[in-house]
């Protein structure tokens, strides 16, 4: 149930899914992850059901699991048959924007396949773009306005910036906190090491286990005006 709106599950026809329209696809390209998804449904089956959009009679837009249509998509190519696909049918304008938006918190801002922090930055965005105010977004998605504030900067960010974050995949215990910090530096009389900092920081992170304490205290060295510093970085 999302609001007032009953969840049930159907069956699509493979060939009135829309594959281009993807106003909702926020996840970032990944090989690895497309190669188990898509061995896991070969072995399995459709576990969990894709949730899409009746924008039209026999047209389909995809809401929530473009990676998993992708992966039935490659397997069809390879001589699968998958004429139907297992689906959470909503009518046009049956879900408001707000509730799509609880709907993708739902079922991608928890858990093991939780959004990385550029993924949930993109979400933000698109749900920015569509009208919901910051604070409409803070109701609705689990997340403070000072934290959305912080996500909406990875999509404005120097691009160097945004890759440091996704290339090395750090946690959004840590990245919330970096990315405050790198906004701070770049309005600082060191905004032009802004980038060499935050290489300097996730180096130490990639060195080994660093606890919130220790992030904390690295953030805070490099804050005080010793950019060109190396730390002695206390770890668990």
């Amino acid at each position: 149930m999302i609001g007032s709106v009953e969840i049930k599950t159907n069956k699509v026809r493979f060939s009135e899914i829309s594959a281009e329209e993807k106003p909702f696809a926020f996840r970032l390209p990944s090989a690895a992850a497309d190669s188990a998804l898509k061995s896991e449904i070969a072995m399995l089956g459709l576990i969990y059901p894709i949730t899409v959009e009746a924008v039209e009679p026999g047209r389909f837009v995809i809401i929530d699991g473009y990676r998993r249509f992708h992966a039935i998509q490659s397997l069809k190519k390879e001589g699968a048959n998958w004429e139907e696909i297992p689906a959470v049918i909503f009518d046009s304008g049956q879900l408001l924007t707000h509730e799509k938006l609880i709907l993708l918190r739902e079922k991608n801002m928890a858990g093991e396949n939780a959004y990385k922090p550029f993924e949930k930055a993109r979400l933000l965005d698109e749900f920015q773009k569509r009208g919901l105010s910051r604070e409409e977004m803070a109701e609705h998605c689990g997340l403070t306005q000072s934290e959305i504030q912080t996500y909406l900067f990875l999509t404005e960010a120097p691009e160097s910036f945004v890759n440091l974050i996704i290339d090395n995949e750090i946690p959004d215990a840590f990245s919330l906190s970096l990315i405050n910090r790198y906004r701070q530096w770049q309005m600082s009389p060191y905004k032009n090491e802004a980038d060499n900092i935050a290489e300097k920081i996730v180096r130490h992170l990639k060195e080994g286990p660093l606890s919130i304490l220790s992030w904390k205290f690295l953030l805070d060295f490099y804050w005080a005006e010793r950019p060109f510093m190396t730390p002695r970085v206390p770890r668990p």
